[in-house]
Formats: C-alpha cells, structure tokens, sequence
C-alpha cells in the first residue's frame, strides 16, 4: 500500500488541476495516514502549481520534518529541471595580495562559495576532503605561495538575503564564523 500511496502522489502532483483530482488526493492521504503502521508517523504534503503560483493542496504542510528519501526524489526532480542534470555547485579559491620572492603571500585567501551544501564529500574520491584540499595546496604552490601572512576567509555571498537557515541556532552561526575569521 505504500508503494502505491508514494506512486499516486507522484502522479497527482504532476496532474493536479480539478476539485476531484484534489479531492482523490486527499482520499488517498488520509486513508493512507489511518492505516496500520502509519498511525504514529508523520506526514506533510504540499501540491504547489507553479505555473499559476498558488498552493492547491495541503495537508500538515506546516509541519517541521526531517526529510525523508521519497523527499528527495522530489527536490531533485525540481533541481534537474530547473538546473540541468550537468549542474554542479562550485566552490571557488582566491587571493588578494602579494607573492614576495620568498613565497610569502602577503594578504589573504579567499574561500568563495557557491552553494555546495558539504564542500566535499568522503563518498566521491575526486571530491573528498583530502583531493579538494590537496587541490587547493597545489594551485597556491602553482602561484609560488608557500607561506601566507594573512587570513583564510570565507565568502558566501551567493546567500546574502540569507546566510543561514531559520532553524540553525544562532551560536552555531556566530561560532562558526568567528572560528573562520581566527582562521
């Protein structure tokens, strides 16, 4: 039951458009929601038309949830199709200052950030803490950088209107940037 549960509210986000297709989904929900083993879950669904901007169905959609897998299937349908299925997030490693001959950059490095939700990951090699860090090592050796008098910054800019999500405690923001800045 399930199975068809999660096949039909694919379905029907897709084709929602009449009071019965809204009317068959929230059937579906329900009955689905008193079953057994559902009874002690969560559920929150929300059936948004993009085209005319408007929500057409909800039920718990203010609910705060962890997302689950099926929840994903979702965002990155929307991810693909808003970005292409070639997108990648990009992390960008800058500098501002001077090279001495002895390889001292005197300035600082700036870490530019483009939206990478991990900067890295251990489940892919080329993208592993270590390969991304030991890139970054070989393009300030590459600039002849051996030293550096400066700070390591971090700029998230791509996020300005809002540099962190509304449930973060604010001390893991303020720790995490003070952290950056005595870097």
């Amino acid at each position: 039951m399930k199975r068809l549960f999660f096949t039909t509210i694919a379905f029907l986000i897709t084709c929602v458009a009449g009071a019965q297709q809204v009317a068959d989904l929230e059937r579906t929900i329900l009955n689905v929601h008193r079953e057994s083993g559902m009874q002690h879950g969560m559920l929150s669904v929300c059936v948004y038309n993009m085209t005319k901007g408007q929500e057409v169905y909800s039920y718990n959609s203010q609910m705060s949830m962890t997302p689950g897998s099926v929840n994903k299937l979702f965002t990155t349908g929307v991810a693909f199709s808003r970005l292409g299925s070639d997108f990648r997030f990009t992390t960008h490693l800058g500098i501002r200052g001077n090279i001495d001959r002895d390889g001292v950059l005197h300035g600082n490095i700036y870490i530019i950030g483009g939206g990478d939700p991990m900067l890295g990951s251990y489940r892919y090699r080329q993208t592993s803490p270590d390969s991304l860090f030991d890139g970054w090592t070989r393009a300030l050796k590459k600039k002849g950088i051996k030293r550096i008098d400066g700070r390591v910054c971090y700029h998230v800019g791509i996020f300005d209107e809002q540099p962190l999500h509304d449930s973060w405690p604010w001390g893991d923001w303020a720790t995490t940037t003070a952290l950056a800045s005595a870097a």
